[in-house]
């Protein structure tokens, strides 16, 4: 294993035995390993860490938990604390076996991160798996202020050129307004695709897709949903709706050049719905692609995935296999029945490897799959050979 380069390790402590203890146990996995004895001015040392701008992890070594906390609370009140602390940092009080109780409640109140014993020491690998585990997490908290820091940038780039849009959000605001008026008509293109699919289930799809909408108004789509055929109406839709997004889409398109001077990928500007029904995979899907240019619309199942793919039309659909509701091969099979969706690009998304599963998949019509966990260079890359061949 290769050592940790990027976390800058400091080590408080009072007894000089804990600093070769710690040197022996930590030295194989990080390379920036600091050891500060308490009662020496920390100042000068500390804000020199702070200005390499990484993570920093601390680790508190006394054999008394009041010590520590004492400790902690001395830096967080120290102008010197005022510049650690809001730098991505994270803490490990060590201390003596008899203190354990202690150590976990101070924990569990959020004064540390996590706790080990330092006396005696039981297991030196156990010590060192936690302080890497640790430090993995503070990397993933500076990358989150990271990317939260260059969001706050894109914004202000838009906010920018928002005088050449002009009245473009009024526009989009009317739009929203007409197309409230036409979702009966759109959402009888739907009729009996979602199969057993229970009517409160339903409902409550439709009212977080379309939460604008009065009760009554709620009960006409399901009833519309469940009864009216694709016919004249969707067509009428069809001719009412164009003519007037057209206008919007061309205005857009005058915006894509300054837009897309911050970005520079290939897939800046698309679209794509992302079905999972576990909250933490739609947030580590939407990290991967947000910041190449992607926008993600999240849906937690596949009924609300074909009802955003058919207001948005967006440029490529991830459906994960196994959600409630209607799961993913459910969901690709009824896609085929809607219009607008039967040719829209599909990867699925699952944690299964058994091969019947991709068969099946690809035989419904799928594009391409992807197995859980992944990457963000498997799934641009996936995205991309998709997309370009359509």
């Amino acid at each position: 294993m290769s050592k940790n380069d990027d976390v800058n390790v400091v080590v408080l402590y009072h007894k000089k035995g804990f600093v070769d203890i710690l040197r022996y146990i930590l030295s194989p996995y990080f390379s920036a390993l600091y050891f500060e004895p308490i009662g020496k001015k920390q100042s000068e040392k500390f804000t020199s860490l702070v200005a390499e701008e990484k993570p920093l992890l601390f680790i508190y070594a006394f054999e008394k938990i009041e010590d520590s906390v004492a400790v902690k609370h001395f830096l967080q009140g120290s102008p010197v604390g005022e510049k650690i602390f809001i730098h991505p940092h994270a803490s490990l009080v060590l201390c003596d076996k008899q203190y354990r109780k202690k150590a976990f409640s101070v924990c569990i109140d959020g004064v540390f991160d996590s706790y080990e014993m330092i006396k005696p020491i039981y297991d030196n690998n156990k010590i060192a798996f936690t302080m890497i585990k640790l430090a993995e997490l503070l990397k993933l908290k500076a990358e989150k202020e990271r990317l939260e820091s260059q969001a706050q940038l894109v914004g202000k780039n838009i906010q920018n050129i928002s005088d050449e849009i002009g009245g473009l959000k009024d526009k989009y605001q009317i739009a929203g307004k007409k197309q409230v008026n036409l979702i009966e008509k759109i959402i009888t293109g739907f009729n009996g695709i979602f199969g057993d699919v229970p009517d409160n289930a339903l409902k409550r799809e439709v009212q977080k897709l379309f939460n604008s909408l009065e009760s009554k108004q709620l009960e006409s789509l399901l009833t519309n949903l469940q009864n009216n055929q694709v016919g004249i109406q969707l067509d009428e839709l069809r001719s009412q709706s164009d003519d007037f997004f057209n206008e919007l889409d061309s205005d857009l398109k005058k915006q894509q050049t300054s837009l897309s001077k911050s970005h520079g990928n290939g897939l800046d500007g698309i679209t794509v719905v992302v079905a999972d029904d576990q909250d933490f995979m739609l947030k580590i899907i939407s990290t991967m692609l947000e910041p190449k240019g992607i926008r993600v619309e999240k849906a937690s199942n596949g009924v609300e995935a074909i009802l955003k793919s058919k207001v948005i039309l967006p440029d490529l659909v991830i459906l994960d296999i196994d959600m409630p509701i209607m799961n993913g091969i459910e969901t690709l099979a009824a896609m085929k029945h809607v219009p607008q969706l039967a040719e829209m690009p599909v990867i699925m998304l699952t944690s299964y490897t058994d091969i019947k599963n991709f068969q099946r998949c690809l035989e419904l019509g799928a594009n391409d799959y992807i197995v859980k966990p992944t990457n963000a260079e498997t799934m641009i890359n996936k995205i991309s050979s998709v997309l370009s061949v359509h």
